[in-house]
């Protein structure tokens, strides 16, 4: 077992327990609104192992697969490239980073400031599972069909031993995954 998280409130929201194992893939559907991304932070925060919950017991750090941030004025100026990226950012010695290539429409030359959200979250996912295999991602900002391309990418590495978690707002995957978890909002402000 890699996570046994105990049921518990964390910022107004009940989240039921769960627990992952190996390939396993676990969808937690947070409510849609303002209160939605403080809730999830505070989450991957506790399953990065950056804040400690003591209902949750973590056996190996997961890490979050959020999309490809242009850090400085430089990269502005000069835009970073998928190939810059993955040499930055991904371990080149595992063949997973090698999948950021394979993406359609995306090239080593091409800017990562001229890719869609779909692609740069794909960047992203594979920079990050070439360096650990377990993930978090979530999809905000992705469209319907960019959602599905992402967990369909997701479901197919699971075979190889990655396990994910992933934060959504919506319930489209809860008979694709291994365990789905919806967290409860109590109310109040």
């Amino acid at each position: 077992m890699l996570v046994n998280f105990s049921e518990q409130i964390i910022q107004q929201f009940k989240i039921p327990a769960f627990s992952l194992n190996a390939g396993d893939i676990v969808v937690v559907q947070l409510a849609n609104g303002p209160f939605f991304k403080p809730v999830e932070m505070e989450l991957i925060a506790i399953l990065t192992g950056a804040q400690k919950n003591d209902g949750v017991t973590i056996n190996t750090n997961f890490s979050y697969a959020g999309d490809v941030k242009i850090r400085s004025s430089w990269d502005r100026f000069f835009p970073i490239t998928v190939g810059r990226h993955l040499n930055k950012f991904a371990d080149k010695l595992n063949p997973l980073h090698e999948m950021g290539f394979e993406i359609p429409g995306v090239s080593m030359n091409k800017p990562i400031n001229g890719l869609t959200n779909t692609q740069r979250r794909l960047v992203s996912l594979y920079s990050t599972l070439s360096h650990t295999h377990q993930i978090i991602f979530d999809l905000q900002g992705i469209d319907p069909s960019g959602g599905q391309q992402i967990y369909d990418a997701v479901k197919s590495v699971t075979a190889k031993g990655v396990t994910a978690i992933l934060f959504d707002y919506c319930d489209e995957f809860k008979d694709d995954c291994t365990r789905f978890v919806k967290a409860t909002y109590l109310g109040g402000t």
